[in-house]
């Protein structure tokens, strides 16, 4: 019996880590952070929505990219687009029930053209799409489109030995 107990205990502890806050920002902080010379780490930033079905398909392509090779320096970081009446509950919801671990953000601008040219471009602004920003906040590499696993490792691979 003693062993169900923590059994139980270790479930609802895994899933209260897995259920991260999400923050409401505006681009500028994200900007901000994105663009930060002190930051060591490498940010695999993908612009999603959960109403995308792409996007959604391709989430877990994330969160097994940032577990992997978080040893490598890499973190992740989900943008999400929803429209911002959705960020409180759907959002919010919907990050808990598939249990995303990669930090999460919502972006509250009403204008997406506001920050889609400074993050590349020649993005049209369509979903998914993904920003690879190096340590010391420099902007390395841009995908516009989906993902597989595979395909999303050798979009990030290449870049590590490039500090």
């Amino acid at each position: 019996m003693n062993g169900l107990w923590v059994f139980v205990f270790l479930l609802m502890a895994t899933q209260a880590f897995a259920q991260r806050e999400v923050q409401i920002l505006r681009f500028d902080q994200i900007e901000a952070r994105l663009r930060d010379p002190n930051e060591r780490r490498f940010l695999v930033v993908n612009f999603w929505a959960t109403w995308c079905k792409p996007c959604v398909k391709e989430l877990p392509y994330f969160e097994k990219l940032r577990a992997e090779y978080a040893p490598q320096g890499v973190d992740v970081l989900l943008l999400s687009v929803d429209f911002p009446e959705d960020f409180e509950k759907r959002v919010r919801n919907f990050v808990r029930e598939r249990g995303l671990e990669s930090e999460v953000i919502c972006i509250n601008e009403s204008n997406a053209n506001s920050f889609i040219d400074r993050i590349d471009p020649g993005w049209s602004g369509a979903i998914p799409a993904t920003l690879l920003v190096a340590p010391g906040g420099r902007y390395v590499a841009f995908h516009a489109g989906e993902f597989t696993y595979e395909s999303l490792v050798q979009f990030v691979k290449p870049h590590l030995d490039q500090k």
